[in-house]
């Protein structure tokens, strides 16, 4: 044997030995989105895909269900085609009891870094099938999770674990007041009625009762494209169509804004200021560009066709200016991550009409654990959801919803050891490809 080699096969026991007294570090790899009912999906990173609910590793699958005056076309399931992506290391978590390495049980807890999974892609345009709303333009810088949260932060934030929703003060609805009011067991149920809205969000926890509470965060605008509907276009003389609304999305101020899941029942406040209804159509006064902005109508199946359906282009160029749309102010009520189930149902009275609507939102989680190459391999998917009462300049209050879900995966990580030892072994390959 070469001295290279006796020098190698040296330092690789001594590493070998060091790394046995090493604790595992554990790379983790996650990726979320949320879903606001049928049409919005945040981040949109278009296009829209369908999905198979319940899957085994895709939290951020969702089954909607609308129905109008109870009749209904079925579940859709759809998702973004990739959430919002994170990457890196975490230190070894605690143990819940199993043969495999820190954090690669079933049910071991884990924490997850400050603004592990973020995300900044500029302005992005989706178009909307077979909805009122045609076409939706986002600028969001989206991240998770926060470091903590505003009202009473808690110790226990980004930390998952078993049973976590009983220990004290870590789900709470973030009062000042003796630590705020906590959840009070793993299956829980919230009911609100606001006149003629109801709505019921339920949690049946899985198997281990694991979750936790983690903030999702959102900065920036966007702008939603209602076409030419009854509702809206109505007051106006035939000849001004067609008529399109704008209704503006996030806010103006700098700073990001807690979306989803920082507590149990905690609440923030919102507002939305008003957008605008313009008319296209010959008969607007003379001296107005009168540039149709609307697309053709979309085909009702994916992918949007044909090209350029249902696109709005040039509505803050051409046009008249003919009404102010939709400024509103609202309370959102968030509520914790599961790897349970957790189902909104939301029935409300809308005008023109009044037509009574109702849709149900489902998302599941999961905690499993397998090999991926011949690697130790956990899949950790869990579920938030959230409802927001919202209150417009008629005055009418609406309850609206919406549903979070997260996905991870965990696998050890051989650390510098291992590396140095690879390559300690492609050099030993090569001083004895020398040598023939």
């Amino acid at each position: 044997m070469s001295k290279f080699l006796r020098a190698a096969a040296i330092m690789a026991t001594v590493v070998l030995g060091a790394s046995a007294s090493q604790a595992q570090t554990i790379a983790m790899a996650g990726e979320y989105s949320e879903g606001n009912g049928i049409i919005i999906q945040i981040p949109q990173n278009p296009p829209n895909v369908t999905c198979t609910y319940p899957a085994t590793d895709d939290s951020r699958c969702l089954r909607n269900n609308q129905k109008f005056f109870g009749q209904g076309a079925g579940p859709v399931t759809l998702e973004p085609h990739h959430g919002v992506y994170g990457a890196g290391l975490m230190n070894p978590p605690g143990v819940a009891g199993g043969t495999k390495a820190n954090g690669l049980n079933v049910g071991d807890s884990f924490t997850v870094p400050s603004f592990f999974m973020k995300q900044r892609l500029g302005n992005q345009i989706g178009i909307v099938l077979n909805a009122a709303v045609v076409q939706l333009d986002t600028a969001f810088t989206a991240a998770a999770p926060g470091p903590s949260r505003t009202k009473n932060p808690q110790p226990g934030m980004r930390q998952f674990s078993a049973m976590n929703w009983s220990q004290a003060n870590v789900q709470n609805d973030g009062a000042t007041v003796n630590g705020g009011a906590d959840r009070l067991a793993a299956n829980t149920n919230i009911s609100r009625i606001v006149g003629l809205e109801t709505l019921n969000v339920s949690y049946t926890a899985g198997p281990q009762q694991f979750g936790g509470t983690m903030g999702v965060l959102l900065d920036g605008t966007g702008r939603l494209y209602l076409g030419d509907i009854a509702a809206i276009s109505s007051p106006f003389p035939p000849s001004w169509l067609p008529v399109v609304a704008s209704n503006p999305v996030g806010d103006t101020n700098p700073g990001f804004r807690t979306r989803n899941a920082a507590g149990w029942n905690y609440t923030v406040q919102g507002s939305q200021v008003s957008g605008r209804i313009k008319a296209f159509g010959p008969g607007i006064p003379a001296g107005v560009p009168k540039t149709d902005v609307r697309g053709p109508a979309c085909g009702i199946t994916a992918p949007p066709s044909p090209l350029g359906c249902n696109e709005v282009n040039g509505f803050d160029t051409f046009g008249l200016t003919a009404g102010g749309f939709g400024a509103a102010t609202s309370t959102k009520h968030m509520f914790a991550w599961t790897t349970g189930t957790v189902q909104i149902i939301r029935t409300g009275v809308r005008n023109p009409g009044p037509y009574t609507v109702t849709d149900t939102v489902t998302g599941m989680g999961y905690d499993s654990i397998g090999t991926d190459a011949g690697v130790d391999t956990r899949k950790v998917g869990m579920i938030a959801g959230s409802y927001t009462v919202r209150t417009d300049g008629i005055p009418a209050t609406v309850l609206n919803f919406q549903m979070v879900g997260v996905d991870f995966k965990m696998t050890p990580e051989p650390g510098a050891t291992v590396a140095l030892l690879s390559g300690l072994g492609m050099l030993g390959a090569l001083a004895t490809r020398r040598r023939r």
